[in-house]
């Protein structure tokens, strides 16, 4: 995978993602100080450490860019036969992408209540934790914790690789790992 250019990661330092990403040892075996973002996701994928790299992708990337990534990776996953309930979060999730409005991020919420614990309602829950106030409508402000949605994005992508056949899980990993480099790479000139 051509990992040159990721406009979109290539200003976060790979120490301080990984701080957020929860890497394993033989992740973090690869990193070292000097380590550029796009030498370091290459490492992982030469090593095949494809969770970490899902990881490390999801914290790196901003968030709006994240949830796309979770959007076309677990529509990717379910198919044309997506079950009603997870159709609608990612609906309602790409819609946040689109157009970041709160009205739009708390409706991905309340899209993802409805599908709870499946990948798809992880990407609602990864869009409302993307900023903003978690608190309800009204209330006074709290923020979410900066590595929930990298966290969401991530468990939505490596739940969806290894469903319903781990045997495919480096396949399916290859595939989810280059889109998500696609769009750290940023729009096309």
């Amino acid at each position: 995978m051509d990992t040159a250019k990721l406009a979109k990661i290539a200003g976060r330092r790979p120490r301080d993602v990984c701080v957020r990403a929860d890497l394993g040892p033989d992740a973090l075996a690869l990193l070292d100080d000097g380590v550029e973002p796009e030498a370091f996701l290459r490492r992982l994928l030469q090593r095949e450490c494809f969770p970490d790299a899902t990881k490390y992708l999801a914290h790196a990337l901003p968030g709006r860019e994240a949830v796309w990534w979770g959007v076309v990776t677990v529509r990717s996953h379910l198919g044309e036969e997506a079950p009603p309930a997870s159709a609608e979060v990612l609906s309602a999730a790409e819609r946040w992408v689109r157009q970041p409005t709160d009205e739009n991020r708390h409706a991905a919420m309340r899209a993802a209540e409805a599908d709870m614990g499946t990948p798809a309602s992880m990407v609602g829950v990864a869009a409302f934790m993307s900023g903003g106030s978690i608190a309800p409508i009204g209330l006074e402000a709290v923020p979410p914790p900066e590595h929930i949605t990298g966290t969401m994005v991530a468990s939505a992508v490596i739940l969806s690789a290894v469903s319903p056949d781990p045997l495919q899980a480096p396949a399916k990993y290859r595939t989810y790992l280059a889109r998500g480099i696609e769009i750290a790479k940023g729009p096309a000139k």
